[in-house]
C-alpha cells in the first residue's frame, strides 16, 4: 500500500471539506480490512493510518491520535514511518486547532489560542517533522516525498495564504487607526512557490483529485481577496464543466454562494456573524464588532440557485455529505431571514418549518460525520430558541460540549458555543429579544462548561450578567457576579502561572483584555445597587490579584515598548508595515510565542473601548496620557456615584450631593469627551438637579471638538455614534438648543438616521429625541417620536418571558420619560383645545379614552407598577383556568361553576390560549380605558407622578378625572422637603424633631399635593394615594388639610396604581364572615418577647383565639402559614390545640374555610431593611424571613384580606423608575393579599402595640355590631383611620384607663384557662409599665402614628 492507495481508499481525498465518499461504506470497508489476518509490520501500520485518517475525516481527533500512537508501538518499522507519524501528528494538531470546516473564523483561534497552542506542542511536533524530513528527503520514493510535501504545504503555507487573502479584502477591519498591510511580498512568494510545487507534483503523479483540491484553494483565495467577480474563478469553473467534474464544480458553487451571502470572515453556517472571542459585552467600537453590526445577507435568490445546483450535482455524484452540507446552509439562510424580523407571521412559520426540515435531513445525511453533526445540532438548538421551544436545550448544548471534550475536537464545540453567544448579542442589540438572548447565553454556558473551557464559560456568564444589568434585573446580575468573581480569580491566576512558565506577552494582553471590561462592569453593578462596601472589597481583591496593576498604563506596560503598538497608538504613518517591526514571522508561525496576530486581535477588541473613540493628533500626548485620557472621569464617577446612592438611601440628601459636587470639581473639563461612558460630570450635575451646570459641562467638549463635522452628509455619517451620545447628553442636561440644532442637521443631511438606523429603533434614543422636540415647540414631532419609543418599549417587554427581565425593562429613566412626556403632551393639547381626533391618526393602546386627560392618565398608568400588575393578573388567570387539575371526586359538583368562570375569563382574554400571552393582553386591555369601577362614591384617588421633567397631579373620582395639572421641573423642589421629612421622622428618637419643624415640611408638600385638590377631598371620606418615587413609601396620613393631619378628615390608604387597585378589588375574598369566622379572623404570630407577646395575646383574645409562638416558626413554616392561612398540630386531631407552636404545625388544608382559616395574618417581629439589597430585608422569627422567601401564589393559596407585619421598616422598599417596589409590601400584594400594613421607620414598640390593639378592637367591634339596613361592612382603611384618631386623641388619663382594660382582658383569659404566664411571665407588671411609658409620650407627634398605613385595596370590606 502507498499514499495513492490511501487516497483511493477515501475516494481520492483525505480532507473533510471535500465531502467525498460515503462514510458508512468507507467504515464498512475499514472494518473489513481490520478484520483480515494481520500481515507484516508495514501492512499493520497502513491499517492504523487508515483508521487515523478516517477519524480525522469524521472529526474525532482523539481516536485519530490513538491510532497514530499505536503506529509507534509497531516493531521493525522503517525510518520513513517515523517521518510519516511526525507529519500526521502535525496535521492532527493543525486540524484540531484550525478545523477546515470553520476556516472562515477571523482570527487564529482567538485571544485564548496561545494556551491551546502550548497544550498541543506545535513547536515540538513541527521540529520533529523537520528533523525526519531532512533524513528522508532523498529516499527516492516520489509518492512518499509528495505525501510529506502535501502535509508540509498544509501546515506552513495554507493558513498564511488564506489569512493574507483576507487581509486584502476591502472589508477586513484593520483597527481604528488605518489599515495594516498584508504580509510582505517575499514571504507570500515563498508560500505561493510551495503551492505551485505541490500542484505540479500532484499532476505528475496522477493525483488529480489532490490537484483539484489545491486548485479549489485558489477559488477560496480569490473570494477571500475581493467581493467582486473573479476571472480566475470563472476559468476554473469552465474547466470543470468541460471535464464534467460534478463533485468539484458543486464545491465551487457552494463557495460562490457563500461568497455572495457573506464576507470571507463569516459564513451562512455562522448565521452571517463574526465568530470572534471578545470579553467586552454590548455595543462596541471594536473593528470586528463594527463589521458585524453592518453585515447584511447578500443576494439570497442568486445564492439559493447555486446551492440548489450544488445539491443536484452532489446527488448525481453520489455524495450524501455534500448534500448534507448544502442542506445545512439552506437551513441557516432560512433562519437568518427569520432573525431579520421583517416577515409576516405566516411566512415566519413557513420558513421555520423549512429550516427545521433542512436541519433534520442534513443531520441524517451527515451520519458518521461527527464534527458536522455537532454544528447541525447547534443550529437546531438556536432554531428552537428563536421558536420559543425549550425542549432540553441546555442538555443538548451540554452534549455538544461534552462531545468536543471527549473527541478532542474542542474548536468545533467552541465554535458552537461562540455562535450561541454571538447570536445572543445580536438578538439583544438589534431586536431587544432579551429572552432569546438569555437562553442563548445559558446554552453557551452549558456548552463551555461541559467542554471544560473556563474562558468561554467566563465570557458567557459575563455576557448574561451584562444583559441582566442592562434590563435592571439587579438580583440576577448580582447573583451572577458572585459566581463570576471566583472564576475570574481562577483565570487570572492561571494566566499568571502560564506567563511565568512561558514568558509570553500575549498572556498579559489577554489578562488586560479580560480584566478591563470586567472591572468596569462590576463597578457599574455595585454602583447601581449602591453597595459601596462590596465595591471597596472588590477593588481590594482586584488589586491583590493584579499585584497593584489597576491602572490601564500598568496593564498595558509589557506592550507599550513594542514599536508596532506605538505606531498604532499614535496614529503615525511611517510608511513601514507595522508587522515588519516585529520579529519575522517564521514558517510555522502559530508556534511563535510572540505572534503579532494575538496582539493585533487584542488591540482590535480592547483599545477602542479604552480610549472611548478618541484619537489624538500626531505627537499630541504621550502614550501613557493617551491610555488614561477619557478614563479618569469614569473611574472617579464609579467611585462617587455609589456613595451618592447610599447617602440618598439614608435620606442624607446634602451629604449625597456633596459627593457628586466634589467629583465634578475634581474632574478636569478637558476629560469630558464625546462618549457616553465619559459623561459622568454631566450625569452628576443632573443627579443633583443643577441643569445649568450640566449644560455648561456639555458645551465645553462640544466647542472644543474638531471631530464632529455637521456640515456634510459624509461627516455626519462618520460620526453617527457621537451624534447619538450627544443627543442623549443634551436630553439629560436639558441643553435643548444644541440638541435641536443637531436634529435639524440630521433631518437635512441624514434623514434615515431618524427612520431606519438602529437609533430609530432604540426606544431609549427615541425618548431623548422626543424630549428635544418637545422643548423646542415641536409638539407633534415630539408626540409621534415618543409614541414610536413607546411601541418599541412594549415590543421589548413582549420579547421578555422572565418576570424580572420584564420588570427591569421599565426600570430605566428613559422608560418613565416616554410616558410622562406623552402625558404632558396630552395635557398640553387639552389646555390648547386641540381636537381629540388628532391622536386617532397615530397608533396607541387606549382607543376608548374619551378625553385628553384620560389619555394622559393612561400613558402614566402604563408606566406604573407593571410587575405587580402582571403578577396579579397571572394569579387570577391561574385560578380561573385551574392550572393544577381539580380533584376528580369534586369535579362534577364544581363543573357548572368552573365552566361559567372560565367562560367569563376567556371572554375577557379574547380567547388567548397561552398563559403568558393572556397576561400581555390583560395588561394592554387594562390600559385601554380608564376603569373607575373600583372607586366608590366616597373615595378619591390622588395620583402624584414625579420625574426629572416635572410633576403631574391627577384627582380621580368615580365620575372620572376631575383635576389634572403639570409643573415643569418640580421634582427637585418637592424632593428636598420629602427627604428632609422622612429623615426627621426616621431619626426622631435621636433628634427629637419638633412638631413645628415637621409641620413646616408637611406644609410645603401639602401645598403641592393637597391644596390644589382640597375642594374635591372635602367631599370624600377616603383618599387613595398613587405615587411615584420618592413617595412610594411616604406617611400620607400626616399631610395637612386645614393645618391638621389629613387622617382626621378622611381615611387614607395607598395603591401602586389604579389598575392594581382594580384587580385587587375584583379578586377580593367573596366569603362572608359569620360568627365562627370572626372568632378565627386572626391568630397573631409573636416571639416570646414581653411587649410583642402582650400585643399578640390581647389581639388574639379579641377574636377568642390564642397566638402562635413565633420564636419557633421556621422559614418554611411561615411560608406555609402565608400560603394556607392556618395550621394544625401534627399530632392533634384539630387545630384548636392552643399549646402548639409554629415549629409543630403543618398546613391545615382540609379544614373548612369559614372556621379554620384566618383572614388576617398578624406577625410581630423585629424588622430589618436592607437598602442595598431590598429583597434581603427580613423579619426575625426562628429564622430570618426575607422578601425573597415569599413564594409565588398557586391555586392552593388561601386569599388573605390583610397582612400586618408589626415590625420596623417593613413598609420600606426600593422603587424602580417604573414604580415597582422591591420590598415586603409589593411582595405580599403579589402573593395575592388585598392589603398590607408595615412600618416606614423604626417605631416605638410600646406605642405601636397600643395602636395595633386599638385597631383590632375597633375591627372586632365593627364586625360584631349589626350594620344599618343596606349599609356595607366597614372598610379596612376607615377602621384604621378610626384607630389612628383614637390613638391621636389619647390623654395620659385615657391611656391609663385603656391599659387597665387590657389587664382585665388577660385576667379573664387566665380564668378561662389560657396560659398567659406561660406566654409572658411578668405580664401584669410589664403591662402597667408600658401604660405609664406610653402615657408619657406626645402621641400627637407623627412619629408615633404616621409610620403605619394601609397599602393595596384600602376599600376592602371584610365580609363582602
Amino acid at each position: 500500500m502507498d499514499f495513492k492507495s490511501v487516497l483511493n481508499f477515501f475516494g481520492g481525498s483525505i480532507f473533510s471539506e471535500e465531502y467525498i465518499g460515503d462514510f458508512t461504506s468507507i467504515h464498512q470497508q475499514l472494518q473489513s480490512v481490520e478484520s483480515q489476518a494481520p500481515g507484516d509490520s508495514e501492512h499493520t501500520a497502513w491499517v492504523k493510518l487508515l483508521r487515523s485518517i478516517f477519524s480525522m475525516l469524521t472529526g474525532n481527533p482523539k481516536k485519530a491520535l490513538d491510532s497514530l500512537q499505536e503506529i509507534s508501538l509497531i516493531p521493525d518499522l522503517l525510518l520513513k514511518w517515523q517521518l510519516r507519524r511526525a507529519a500526521y501528528d502535525a496535521f492532527y494538531n493543525s486540524l484540531r486547532l484550525y478545523p477546515s470546516i470553520i476556516r472562515f473564523k477571523p482570527s487564529l483561534g482567538g485571544p485564548t489560542a496561545s494556551f491551546r497552542t502550548l497544550g498541543l506542542d506545535f513547536a515540538g511536533t513541527y521540529r520533529k517533522f523537520t528533523d525526519y524530513w531532512l533524513a528522508c528527503v532523498n529516499s527516492g520514493e516520489p509518492l512518499f516525498g509528495f505525501e510529506n510535501q502535501l502535509l508540509r504545504f498544509l501546515l506552513i503555507a495554507s493558513l498564511p495564504l488564506w489569512n493574507n487573502a483576507y487581509l486584502q479584502h476591502p472589508d477586513y477591519p484593520r483597527g481604528p487607526w488605518g489599515r495594516l498591510k498584508a504580509r510582505g511580498p517575499n514571504e507570500m512568494a515563498q508560500r505561493a512557490s510551495l503551492y505551485n510545487q505541490t500542484r505540479t507534483q500532484a499532476i505528475n503523479l496522477g493525483l488529480y483529485q489532490v490537484n483539484h483540491y489545491l486548485e479549489r484553494l485558489e477559488v477560496e483565495l480569490e473570494f477571500g481577496k475581493s467581493p467582486g467577480p473573479s476571472q480566475r474563478v470563472e476559468s476554473i469553473k469552465n474547466r470543470q464543466r468541460t471535464y464534467v467534474d460534478k463533485h468539484n464544480l458543486a464545491i465551487v458553487k457552494i463557495l460562490e454562494a457563500d461568497h455572495i451571502l457573506s464576507p470571507p470572515f463569516s459564513n451562512p453556517i455562522a448565521l452571517n456573524l463574526v465568530i470572534h472571542e471578545i470579553f467586552k459585552n454590548g455595543s462596541s467600537s471594536s473593528p470586528w464588532e463594527t463589521l458585524e453590526d453592518e453585515l447584511k445577507l447578500g443576494d439570497v435568490d442568486a445564492a439559493g440557485q447555486l446551492y440548489q445546483q450544488a445539491y443536484d450535482l452532489f446527488e448525481d455524484f453520489g455524495s450524501p455529505r455534500g448534500r448534507a452540507v448544502v442542506l445545512l446552509r439552506q437551513g441557516c439562510v432560512e433562519h437568518i431571514q427569520i432573525l431579520a424580523g421583517n416577515l409576516s407571521p405566516e411566512e415566519n412559520s413557513r420558513r421555520r418549518g423549512i429550516a427545521k426540515e433542512k436541519f433534520t435531513q442534513s443531520l441524517r445525511l451527515f451520519s458518521l460525520d461527527e464534527a458536522h453533526a455537532q454544528i447541525v445540532r447547534g443550529h437546531q438548538i438556536l432554531l428552537d430558541i428563536t421558536s420559543s421551544i425549550d425542549d432540553d436545550i441546555l442538555q443538548r448544548a451540554a452534549d455538544i460540549g461534552r462531545w468536543g471534550h471527549a473527541s478532542s475536537n474542542e474548536e468545533v464545540s467552541r465554535f458552537v458555543g461562540n455562535l450561541m453567544q454571538r447570536l445572543a448579542r445580536r438578538q439583544m442589540l438589534d431586536f431587544n429579544r432579551n429572552d432569546f438572548a438569555l437562553k442563548c447565553y445559558k446554552c453557551a454556558q452549558s456548552c463551555f462548561n461541559s467542554l471544560g473551557d473556563r474562558f468561554g464559560l467566563f465570557r458567557a456568564l459575563n455576557s448574561e450578567m451584562y444583559l441582566h444589568d442592562q434590563i435592571n434585573d439587579h438580583l440576577a446580575a448580582r447573583a451572577l457576579l458572585d459566581k463570576l468573581k471566583p472564576l475570574f480569580a481562577e483565570l487570572v491566576k492561571y494566566i499568571d502561572k502560564m506567563d511565568q512558565e512561558h514568558s509570553n506577552n500575549s498572556f498579559h494582553a489577554l489578562k488586560a483584555e479580560m480584566t478591563i471590561p470586567f472591572r468596569s462592569q462590576v463597578h457599574f453593578i455595585y454602583q447601581r445597587i449602591g453597595d459601596t462596601a462590596a465595591l471597596d472589597g472588590w477593588n481590594t481583591e482586584l488589586q491583590r490579584l493584579l499585584g497593584g496593576e489597576l491602572g490601564y498604563e500598568k496593564l498595558s506596560e509589557p506592550m507599550k515598548d513594542q514599536e508596532v503598538f506605538k505606531h498604532l497608538f499614535r496614529g503615525e504613518d511611517s510608511g513601514e508595515d507595522p508587522l515588519s517591526l516585529l520579529k519575522p514571522y517564521p514558517d510555522f508561525g502559530i508556534a511563535n510565542q510572540k505572534s503579532p496576530q494575538g496582539r493585533l486581535s487584542f488591540l482590535s477588541s480592547m483599545l477602542p473601548y479604552l480610549f472611548a473613540d478618541q484619537k489624538p493628533s500626531k505627537n499630541q500626548i504621550s502614550f501613557d496620557e493617551y491610555l488614561q485620557s477619557g478614563q479618569e472621569g469614569v473611574e472617579k464617577y464609579l467611585k462617587a456615584s455609589p456613595h451618592w446612592n447610599e447617602e440618598l438611601g439614608r435620606l442624607n440628601i446634602d451629604k449625597a450631593n456633596d459627593y457628586l459636587r466634589n467629583y465634578i470639581r475634581e474632574v478636569a473639563p478637558d476629560n469630558i469627551v464625546l462618549h457616553r461612558e465619559n459623561f459622568g460630570p454631566v450625569f452628576a450635575a443632573v443627579d443633583i438637579g443643577e441643569f445649568k451646570l450640566a449644560c455648561e459641562l456639555l458645551r465645553k467638549p462640544l466647542r472644543k471638538s474638531k471631530k464632529l463635522s455637521l456640515a456634510s452628509r459624509e461627516g455626519m455619517l462618520q460620526k453617527s455614534a457621537e451624534l447619538e451620545n450627544i443627543i442623549a447628553a443634551c436630553n439629560l442636561s436639558q441643553e435643548w438648543i444644541i440638541g435641536h440644532r443637531i436634529l435639524q442637521r440630521i433631518e437635512k443631511f441624514i434623514p434615515e438616521f431618524l427612520v431606519s438606523s438602529p437609533t430609530a429603533k432604540n426606544w431609549q434614543s427615541l425618548a431623548h429625541i422626543g424630549s428635544i422636540y418637545e422643548h423646542n415647540n415641536s409638539p407633534l414631532e415630539a408626540f409621534v417620536t415618543h409614541l414610536r419609543a413607546f411601541q418599541f418599549a412594549e415590543q421589548d417587554r413582549s420579547f421578555a418571558s422572565d418576570p424580572n427581565a420584564r420588570r427591569g425593562i421599565f426600570s430605566v429613566d428613559p422608560f418613565l420619560q416616554i410616558f410622562t412626556a406623552l402625558a404632558r403632551l396630552c395635557l398640553r393639547a387639552n389646555d390648547l383645545g386641540v381636537p381629540l381626533a388628532i391622536i386617532e391618526a397615530y397608533p396607541h393602546s387606549h382607543p376608548h379614552a374619551k378625553t385628553w386627560q384620560e389619555h394622559a392618565f393612561l400613558f402614566l398608568e402604563q408606566a406604573r407598577a407593571r410587575g405587580l400588575l402582571e403578577a396579579l393578573m397571572k394569579r387570577r388567570l391561574r385560578m380561573a383556568l385551574l392550572i393544577d387539575k381539580p380533584d376528580p371526586v369534586k369535579e362534577k359538583a364544581r363543573v357548572a361553576e368552573l365552566t361559567a368562570e372560565i367562560a367569563a375569563i376567556e371572554a375577557e382574554l379574547q380567547d388567548y390560549e397561552d398563559e403568558f400571552d393572556a397576561v400581555d393582553l390583560l395588561s394592554s386591555s387594562t390600559h385601554s380605558t380608564v376603569d373607575y369601577e373600583a372607586i366608590s362614591e366616597d373615595e378619591i384617588i390622588i395620583q402624584v407622578d414625579m420625574s426629572r421633567r416635572g410633576f403631574i397631579l391627577f384627582a380621580i373620582t368615580s365620575l372620572g378625572i376631575e383635576y389634572a395639572e403639570h409643573k415643569d421641573n418640580w421634582d427637585y423642589k418637592l424632593r428636598l422637603p420629602v427627604f428632609d421629612l422622612m429623615k426627621s421622622l426616621g431619626r426622631y428618637r435621636q433628634e427629637k424633631t419638633m412638631k413645628e419643624n415637621l409641620n413646616a415640611l408637611l406644609g410645603k408638600i401639602s401645598d403641592e399635593i393637597i391644596l390644589p385638590v382640597q375642594h374635591l377631598i372635602r367631599e370624600k371620606k377616603h383618599v387613595i394615594f398613587v405615587a411615584s418615587a420618592p413617595l412610594t413609601a411616604f406617611p400620607f396620613s400626616a399631610l395637612l388639610l386645614d393645618n391638621e393631619p389629613l387622617f382626621l378628615k378622611v381615611a387614607v390608604s395607598q395603591a401602586p396604581s389604579l389598575s392594581t387597585l382594580l384587580y385587587l378589588w375584583k379578586s377580593k375574598n367573596p366569603e362572608p364572615l359569620n360568627s365562627a369566622a370572626i372568632e378565627r379572623l386572626t391568630r397573631p404570630v409573636s416571639p416570646l418577647l414581653i411587649t410583642s407577646a402582650i400585643e399578640a395575646m390581647i389581639i388574639a383574645r379579641t377574636f377568642n383565639s390564642w397566638p402562635l409562638e413565633g420564636s419557633k416558626f421556621t422559614r418554611q413554616a411561615l411560608q406555609s402559614l402565608i400560603k394556607i392561612g392556618s395550621f394544625k398540630p401534627n399530632n392533634a386531631t384539630n387545630s384548636d390545640d392552643e399549646t402548639s407552636n409554629g415549629a409543630d404545625f403543618c398546613p391545615d388544608t382540609d379544614a373548612p374555610a369559614s372556621s379554620a382559616h384566618s383572614r388576617i395574618l398578624h406577625i410581630i417581629a423585629h424588622g430589618n431593611y436592607n437598602r442595598v439589597h431590598p429583597w434581603l430585608s427580613y423579619i426575625s422569627l426562628a429564622e430570618r424571613f426575607r422578601v425573597l422567601d415569599i413564594a409565588p401564589p398557586t391555586h392552593s393559596h388561601r386569599k388573605l384580606d390583610l397582612i400586618v407585619f408589626a415590625a420596623c421598616l417593613c413598609g420600606m422598599g426600593q422603587a424602580t423608575v417604573g414604580n415597582d417596589v422591591s420590598g415586603f409590601t409589593q411582595a405580599m400584594l403579589e402573593r395575592d393579599c388585598c392589603a398590607f400594613l408595615g412600618a416606614l421607620w423604626k417605631v416605638v414598640d410600646e406605642a405601636s402595640m397600643l395602636l395595633m390593639v386599638i385597631f383590632y378592637r375597633l375591627l372586632a367591634t365593627s364586625l360584631a355590631s349589626p350594620q344599618p339596613e343596606g349599609a356595607p361592612p366597614p372598610q379596612i382603611a376607615k377602621v384604621f383611620q378610626a384607630a389612628q384618631k383614637a390613638f391621636y386623641n389619647l390623654t395620659p388619663e385615657s391611656t391609663t384607663a385603656l391599659f387597665e382594660e387590657l389587664i382585665e382582658v388577660l385576667e379573664q383569659a387566665e380564668k378561662e384557662g389560657c396560659d398567659v404566664v406561660g406566654f409572658v411571665k411578668p405580664w401584669k407588671q410589664r403591662l402597667k409599665e408600658v401604660g405609664r411609658y406610653v402615657g408619657s409620650l406626645d402621641l400627637k407627634h407623627p412619629y408615633y402614628w404616621a409610620g403605619w398605613g394601609v397599602v393595596g385595596y384600602g376599600g376592602l370590606r371584610l365580609g363582602g
